[in-house]
């Protein structure tokens, strides 16, 4: 992915079709242009464009819609190409497209130097800094001539056009929305997580206020107030809602790929299906997207079969009267009928997708189970030590290091008896082969750290975690695919971790495809698959050894829509228990029975009672009495 940039492409001759071939890290895109720019200023539209990876064609001759103050939902299985189309846009690769128009998308990486949170957003507005600082070195100037009053004039009006003054006071705001307190604002970005880093690149992108807004899974790293912060952003135009001030502007065009189904509902007006190398457009959410389409299916196979039914009398009538020279002249009036019939306008549709979790021995209960622990992370002479903030970082990507609270109010009960950062005490929670259960909690409260206990990857500060000796455990997080050896294919990456199988390339490859990893996909480097079918192969690695449990943190990261609905049937069907923590609000409605939240203030897991549709509404009510009276603070 890209920075937000404001970039000039290079001008070919009008529809002259051309072959540009440009880096993309390791990987070599060839894009066919071809198109027009609408005038007027309305939008976008690029009558036909192809886009092709390494030979591989993504796009053949595509139409490129978007109008202003419109929000597509872009839409298609991992691997299609969504991606590629994001960063087509933002480099201006797709010839039509104007490039004067400002288009933003979250950076991939960044290198950070020793700025703070705040500072990082603040910079990218380049025109805001370096007009101030062109305005202090003419102030240090013992010369104040006439000439020198006249540029700082200038300067002054500049910087009231873009509303210089108040930058800081949208920075914040953006950052506290996204759910940085404002001690985390003054930190360095480097005493950050992974995940809070990519909160960071986030705001910065959406401070930048470009003309076009790309965001590719935005609600990754994001916990389910700071989604909701989002979605108030983006959807709405103008006015306050929930207490929330701050809109994404109206004139704006946002293109959105996300695998959560509420995010899309919320957020969207329009939906760009990509598959069958085209783009398909519908009005409407995503609901209204799924709806349309299973009505365009139904009445494509009606029409089919009325068609082959014709077909089939047609053709009978010309095999019962082909010989019979009476009859001549009408089974050859027949056979041009049956050359007129029209092709049909078919509606393409993604293959069938599917997930399977083995059905694992029945173990008695007590299977999991944590009492009674209390966990701290060790203390740090000073949290000004960067590099053991990165160590910190490693331990729970969802945290900040130690030092940082998440929460404004921290006070002793923070601090454990070692004195090192207090995450939990008195954890009390059962797993057995029938629970389905969520952790649910703002990131930073200790979620992932939880599973990381009773998985055994962290060992308790105080009391005891009990394991059932024959239980088997399923444990997934975005880490395990990060660690994933790209060099591998998937049937290989099977094999060497489970050598004891003794798997042969033909049953690995039949194990893989329940999970959609078939084909000659299965055959792939890694590093040749997306982000979403590089997790469905370590969701698959991890699912091997018939595990009696699966505790998930963030599996529908990456995933597609098709993918996150297949897991869920999968997770639904399984026989064994289930421990998540996700922000996935389709997915935790549809599995989960129990939810338990974290207490920032205790530090304690506490049971809902109620379900997590009733959660999630007092989750957001609570939210918007927050915001509320942030905005009237």
């Amino acid at each position: 992915m890209h920075a937000y940039r404001r970039t000039h492409a290079r001008r070919t001759e009008e529809n002259s079709i051309s072959l540009e071939r440009c880096s993309h890290g390791d990987t070599h895109f060839a894009f066919l242009r071809l198109g027009l720019c609408v005038p007027a200023g309305e939008g976008i539209l690029v009558d036909s464009f192809s886009i092709a990876v390494a030979g591989r064609e993504l796009l053949i001759d595509a139409q490129l819609k978007l109008v202003k103050g419109r929000r597509y939902g872009l839409v298609g299985r991992n691997g299609i190409g969504k991606s590629t189309l994001l960063s087509a846009l933002v480099r201006q690769e797709i010839h039509g497209v104007d490039p004067d128009i400002a288009i933003g998308m979250v950076e991939q990486e960044h290198l950070w130097g020793s700025e703070t949170v705040l500072d990082a957003v603040l910079a990218v507005d380049e025109d805001r800094l370096r007009l101030l600082e062109e305005e202090q070195v003419l102030l240090k100037q013992e010369d104040q001539s006439e000439k020198v009053g006249r540029r700082l004039g200038v300067i002054y009006e500049r910087l009231q056009e873009i509303d210089a003054a108040n930058a800081e006071k949208t920075a914040a705001t953006i950052l506290r929305g996204l759910g940085f307190t404002e001690s985390m604002q003054h930190m360095k970005v480097t005493a950050l997580s992974g995940g809070w880093r990519m909160r960071v690149l986030l705001a910065r992108c959406l401070f930048s206020d470009p003309d076009v807004l790309l965001l590719d899974e935005p609600t990754n790293h994001l916990d389910l107030e700071a989604v909701q912060w989002l979605t108030n952003y983006l959807s709405v135009s103008e006015g306050p809602v929930d207490g929330q001030t701050m809109r994404c502007g109206k004139d704006k065009i946002v293109i959105v790929v996300s695998h959560a189904r509420e995010f899309l509902n919320d957020v969207c007006t329009d939906m760009i299906h990509f598959t069958n190398q085209n783009l398909t457009y519908y009005k409407g959410d995503f609901d209204t997207f799924e709806s349309v389409r299973a009505a365009q299916l139904l009445q494509q196979q009606r029409q089919a079969e009325a068609q082959q039914a014709k077909i089939k009398h047609v053709q009978s009538f010309i095999d019962k009267f082909r010989y019979n020279a009476k009859r001549a002249s009408l089974v050859q009036s027949r056979i041009k009928l049956l050359s007129k019939l029209p092709m049909l306008d078919m509606v393409a549709e993604d293959p069938s997708l599917h997930f399977n979790f083995k059905e694992p021995e029945v173990l008695a209960a007590p299977l999991l189970q944590a009492e009674e622990v209390s966990f701290s992370y060790a203390p740090r002479k000073s949290d000004e030590e960067s590099e053991g903030a990165a160590e910190d970082a490693e331990r729970d990507d969802a945290e900040p290091t130690a030092g940082a609270a998440p929460s404004e109010k921290a006070d002793e009960n923070a601090r454990g008896k070692e004195g090192g950062k207090l995450i939990v005490r008195g954890l009390n929670l059962n797993v057995d082969m029938d629970s389905r259960i969520a952790l649910c909690g703002v990131n930073g409260s200790g979620k992932s750290t939880i599973l990381k206990l009773l998985v055994g990857s962290e060992q308790p500060t105080k009391g005891m975690v009990h394991r059932n000796g024959k239980l088997r455990i399923g444990y997934f997080t975005q880490q395990h695919v990060d660690q994933l050896d790209l060099t591998l294919n998937a049937v290989q990456s099977l094999q060497m971790r489970y050598p004891e199988a003794g798997l042969k390339d033909e049953a690995a490859r039949t194990y893989l495809g329940q999970f959609g990893i078939s084909g000659l996909l299965a055959l792939e480097p890694l590093y040749i698959l997306s982000g979403g079918q590089k997790s469905r192969v370590a969701i698959a690695l991890m699912a091997f050894n018939n595990p009696h449990i699966l505790i998930l943190d963030e599996p529908t990261n990456h995933l597609d829509l098709d993918a996150v609905q297949a897991l869920i049937a999968a997770l639904n069907n399984f026989k064994g228990g289930v421990l998540l923590v996700s922000h996935d609000s389709h997915l935790l409605s549809c599995v989960v029975e129990e939810i338990f939240y974290m207490d920032e203030q205790a530090h304690k897991l506490q049971k809902y009672h109620g379900d997590f549709l009733k959660y999630r509404k007092e989750l957001l009510k609570r939210a918007k009495t927050a915001a509320a009276a942030q905005a009237n603070h």
